[in-house]
């Protein structure tokens, strides 16, 4: 499960690569939406299989087995724990804080491991989440988060920039591999 939750992951971040190829603004835009989707759902799947147990990490860390839920079980149950009065709140899978919480609360018996993983500083979550929010949610504030966490970009322009040999997407593509590799140990 974990091998076909990354490989889901790896499939989507290829196909996301060629949007970002083409530079133009309207797709930089979707391809930026569609990755934190895409690290999102990983993140979620990862907390499931997690969940679920009866594997061993590869670093031989045996994970006993539970009786199994569905995403939509474990999301009902974090919701009805951090979700209160809070009208249609949902997971946010991708967060590394309430990535950890989730962990705790489902006593992931890998966690550690997990968590170490989810906040390592090569994760860019909050960078794309950031850029992410401005570009589905056009509007003075989310420009001002933009603005507070990057200083006065053009934000499309700022996903396209050269950093090193590598644009910044594509440091983004590899940093968010590199996590979901780590989360496997």
């Amino acid at each position: 499960m974990t091998a076909e939750c990354l490989k889901t992951l790896v499939r989507r971040l290829s196909g996301l690569s060629g949007i970002f190829q083409s530079f133009e603004h309207i797709s930089t835009e979707y391809a930026t939406i569609n990755l934190l989707n895409a690290w999102s759902e990983y993140c979620g799947d990862l907390l499931v299989y997690s969940y679920n147990g009866g594997f061993i990490t590869t670093t031989g860390t045996p994970v006993a087995p539970r009786p199994p839920k569905s995403k939509e079980q474990i999301a009902q149950e974090l919701r009805a724990r951090f979700g209160r009065g809070r009208g249609s709140w949902h997971p946010s899978w991708h967060s590394p804080d309430q990535f950890r919480n989730f962990a705790r609360h489902l006593s992931l018996q890998n966690q550690r491991e997990l968590v170490a993983a989810m906040g390592s500083n090569i994760n860019p979550v909050v960078d794309v989440r950031v850029l992410r929010n401005f570009f589905a949610h056009k509007g003075q504030n989310t420009y001002q988060q933009v603005c507070d966490k990057f200083g006065p970009v053009k934000p499309v322009q700022y996903v396209q920039d050269y950093i090193g040999a590598a644009r910044r997407w594509e440091n983004w593509i590899f940093n968010f591999s590199t996590t979901a590799v780590a989360t496997l140990e």
